[in-house]
């Protein structure tokens, strides 16, 4: 498993980030932390909307290239 520190020392892409997230929203969630574990599952939705939304224009932005 990838601890917090390796991953910013990687300067991990955001498909990485979101796993790393997930580990972390199972252990919350084992430990019966359902507020934090809440928050953090938000926080996930979020970064894979941007990430949608990021893909979305990059196609767009290839589209309009001559």
């Amino acid at each position: 498993m990838t601890t917090y520190k390796a991953a910013l020392s990687e300067q991990p892409d955001l498909p990485h980030i979101i796993t790393i997230l997930e580990n972390q929203l199972a252990a919350l969630d084992r430990m019966g932390a359902h507020i934090g574990a809440a928050h953090l599952d938000a926080a996930i939705q979020h970064l894979r909307l941007a990430q949608t939304r990021n893909q979305c224009y990059k196609l767009n932005t290839r589209k309009s290239e001559p």
